[in-house]
């Protein structure tokens, strides 16, 4: 159990992987360490749980105070708001699935957490030729998103916002005027 005012180590040694506790989790997200700022908030598990940067302990290791704290179990979401997460838009279980619908002759791809035009452009690679009538929705899950709104509509074919899932970066009050 977390409890706020705590500090917290948020790790991506593997070593933590199986040994989180109230003191170290581990995330699987390399980079965190690098595009994390001190002051920025971490949320957990669909925000109900919130870290503040504190400190870059080491390459592999940020300190953090508990903000709102609660219970934590596995493989929780991560979010990541006011960052650049430079995660690729396409993992290979999204590429293995896209090919798998292009044999079956698929007419759409509703398309998760697009952050920017580049990432349907990764989309529209991977069918090529082949699925040029594939027509590319793109979701809109966060803040970045948003930001990008422009080019994302300019570069898909249809736009979906997820308001709940924006929700975690964005104060609710927000999310219905942004989605106009």
């Amino acid at each position: 159990m977390l409890k706020a005012g705590q500090d917290i180590i948020v790790s991506i040694n593997k070593d933590h992987y199986a040994e989180c506790s109230d003191t170290v989790i581990y995330v699987d997200y390399a980079n965190i360490v690098n595009i994390m700022e001190v002051g920025q908030l971490i949320y957990i598990d669909d925000g109900l749980l919130s870290l503040k940067v504190k400190e870059k302990k080491d390459s592999q290791s940020l300190l953090c105070q508990v903000m709102n704290g609660g219970a934590l179990g596995s493989h929780k979401g991560v979010n990541l708001p006011h960052s650049n997460v430079d995660l690729p838009a396409l993992s290979e279980r999204d590429m293995s699935d896209i090919r798998f619908g292009l044999q079956q002759k698929i007419d759409m791809i509703f398309a998760s957490f697009i952050r920017k035009a580049a990432d349907v452009h990764s989309i529209k690679a991977l069918i090529g030729e082949e699925g040029k009538h594939i027509k590319i929705i793109s979701k809109i899950e966060n803040k970045e998103g948003i930001d990008n709104i422009d080019e994302i509509i300019e570069a898909s074919d249809g736009i979906m916002v997820a308001r709940g899932d924006m929700g975690i970066e964005i104060p609710l009050r927000k999310c219905s005027l942004l989605r106009r």
